[in-house]
């Protein structure tokens, strides 16, 4: 998406950029299956750093 900004930009004969970016998916991950960092550290806190 920034490289379309830019060249969207580009073409038009100005420039250009994004004003922000959420990235909501990538490959199987998306951000509906999300936690957040307080639910993690409460996870961890309570059975400890996960070690593979």
């Amino acid at each position: 998406m920034r490289a379309r900004a830019k060249d969207l930009g580009m073409k038009l004969g100005y420039g250009a950029h994004l004003h922000g970016l959420h990235r909501i998916r990538s490959g199987n991950l998306s951000v509906q299956n999300a936690i957040s960092l307080a639910d993690l550290a409460a996870h961890v806190q309570a059975t400890g750093p996960f070690v593979a």
